[in-house]
């Protein structure tokens, strides 16, 4: 047997990266690998891992180390989990662990046909659900495909699933044996029976799926699967008939996907209906989505009208004028093609009028399109003219003072922006305010008043983060006792960032701002509480010690134990922190 290259530690970190290699440092010393053998350049063994089921993990080794890996565990397709990273660092550590073993092929090939059912039949005894692989077809058969054979197949996995909760991945791992077969019958050379199994096993998956809790999307990704298989049989199939059909089926499984919501089943079917197709049968997919056009007027109704619509739009390109064109949009709710299309056919009062129907967040949408498209002008009219109906006038205030931004309009901006920011005073709007102010050169004069009237209408929390802001300490610790709460633009408290920036100024006033956090904190009693508590004492002791006044320090630390010298948690606080 050949000699497999060395690892090192770093080469496995590197392959499955530093979260998995870190995690597998427990899998790889604590039993959890167990049956490890290396069969030529492949290592491979079970892990015990969190289903009841182990996983099945194998790495392939090289001349350039790592080449391949697989885990059976629901992340492990390309062997990038702790799983692999638990094997590897096991061969690292104790490569005699690993017992020498035949390749699966070589073990199967040197057994004769007897044995090799006497060997299936006890696979069978042990796996009784094996039984149900004998009814797939078999590579040599030449009997016609039943495809309730594989309708069956689909059913017992999902049975085998159960309500565990991970069952979806368990049928999944089932179901591959199943898609497989349609993949069998493609190599072949006879795509027609192909095409037959992977629509039947996609369209059983789909009867059945809300069975299933497919939060991972494993049992989507097998009926993806199909769907792929069956655009590889469209390339090899000329009958107009087998090829109607084929694709009838490939769109109602992207139907079914729209009208469960749209969770990406049979996402790429749109593609093939648009770029596997003859002019002809372009034209009869199109009739299949008009005929599945919803006719409500509900929100799940307009997403289904709005999407198949799309579709409608890539099928008929080729064949539609201008007029038709948009006629679909108008049917299908495709308003953002529609305007698109009017606009670049100079119809600008028409677009107007259709944007003139949407709500507030799609009419700012076509707005910046019609912006775009070089009608600025119409664009503000537009949304203008919405401001005094709009259920949110903060988003279009917003565009508008973004537009007269751009076009260098300062005094337009900074008026809509004071709007905003007395819509919703935050520091955030008066930073923005500022710059624009300053810009303007208006600031100095602006600043004032918009402080005064923060001040009548007793917003004090803010008012107090502005004068903090400009190092104001006086008017701060002025403003602080008629804040209510500890503000809210900070983790810190407000009362303690105005005490830090007051320490070398006014370290009088900053050390009671200190002491009623700290009891305040006490009072709430909890370690994390008592640990800051501690920190802001610490800082009253370094006012203290540099005012050159020890003793009221020390009288207060001295009230303070005595106080709550029943709280053992905030007694070790203190003394971890020196007090």
């Amino acid at each position: 047997m050949s000699t497999l290259p060395k690892l090192a530690e770093a080469d496995i970190r590197a392959w499955v990266g530093q979260r998995s290699f870190e995690r597998a440092r427990a899998y790889a010393s604590d039993g959890s690998l167990f049956n490890l053998r290396r069969q030529g350049d492949t290592l491979k063994a079970q892990c015990q891992g969190s289903l009841p089921r182990p996983y099945s993990v194998e790495a392939t080794l090289g001349a350039g180390g790592i080449e391949a890996a697989d885990c059976s565990c629901p992340v492990g397709d390309g062997g990038l989990c702790k799983h692999v990273g638990a094997l590897l660092m096991r061969w690292v550590k104790q490569p005699a662990a690993f017992a020498e073993t035949e390749t699966l092929d070589a073990a199967l090939a040197r057994r004769s046909q007897a044995e090799l059912v006497a060997l299936i039949r006890q696979m069978i005894a042990r796996y009784p659900d094996l039984e149900l692989l004998l009814e797939l077809p078999a590579a040599s058969d030449t009997r016609p495909l039943d495809t309730d054979v594989l309708r069956r197949q689909v059913r017992a996995a999902i049975d085998s699933a159960g309500d565990r909760w991970d069952g979806s991945y368990d049928a999944a791992s089932q179901l591959e044996s199943v898609v497989e077969v349609g993949a069998g019958y493609l190599r072949r050379g006879d795509p027609i029976s192909a095409a037959a199994a992977y629509e039947a096993t996609a369209r059983e998956m789909l009867e059945h799926y809300e069975e299933f809790d497919d939060e991972e999307g494993e049992i989507g990704e097998q009926v993806n699967e199909c769907v792929r298989g069956m655009a590889s049989c469209l390339g090899q199939i000329a009958g107009a008939r087998e090829r109607e059909r084929l694709l009838r089926g490939i769109f109602e499984i992207y139907l079914w996907d729209v009208e469960y919501g749209g969770i990406g089943i049979g996402e790429e079917a749109p593609a093939i209906l648009t770029a596997q197709t003859t002019p002809a049968e372009r034209a009869l997919a199109a009739d299949w989505v008009r005929d599945a056009l919803p006719s409500g007027s509900n929100w799940s109704s307009n997403w289904r009208r709005q999407t198949l619509g799309g579709l409608l739009l890539k099928l008929q390109r080729e064949s539609m004028d201008d007029e038709m064109f948009m006629r679909i949009c108008r049917e299908t709710g495709r308003t953002d093609e529609l305007v698109a299309r009017l606009l670049s056919l100079g119809r600008l009062g028409e677009a107007l009028a259709e944007i003139r129907a949407l709500n507030d967040s799609q009419l700012l949408d076509m707005a910046t399109l019609v912006r775009e498209a070089g009608y600025a002008d119409a664009a503000e009219q537009l949304v203008r003219e919405r401001l005094p109906s709009a259920e949110r006038a903060t988003p279009l205030t917003e565009w508008l003072k973004n537009v007269a931004r751009e076009r260098g309009d300062l005094a337009e901006a900074l008026a809509l922006c004071e709007a905003l920011f007395w819509e919703n005073p935050t520091l955030a709007r008066y930073d923005e305010l500022m710059r624009l102010a300053q810009q303007h050169h208006s600031w100095a004069e602006l600043r004032p008043q918009l402080l005064a009237r923060l001040a009548d209408e007793g917003k004090y929390t803010l008012l107090t983060e502005l004068h903090l802001q400009a190092n104001e300490i006086e008017q701060a610790l002025e403003t602080l006792p008629m804040v209510v709460g500890w503000g809210v633009y900070s983790e810190v408290p407000l009362s303690i960032r105005v005490a830090q920036a007051a320490e070398e100024s006014h370290p009088f006033e900053a050390i009671p701002l200190y002491a009623e956090a700290a009891a305040q904190l006490i009072r709430q009693q909890g370690r994390a509480n008592y640990a800051t508590a501690a920190r802001y004492l610490a800082r009253m002791r370094d006012i203290y010690q540099r005012l050159g006044q020890p003793e009221p320090w020390r009288a207060l630390i001295a009230a303070t134990r005595e106080q709550n010298k029943r709280l053992r948690a905030l007694q070790e606080e203190l003394t971890s922190a020196g007090l």
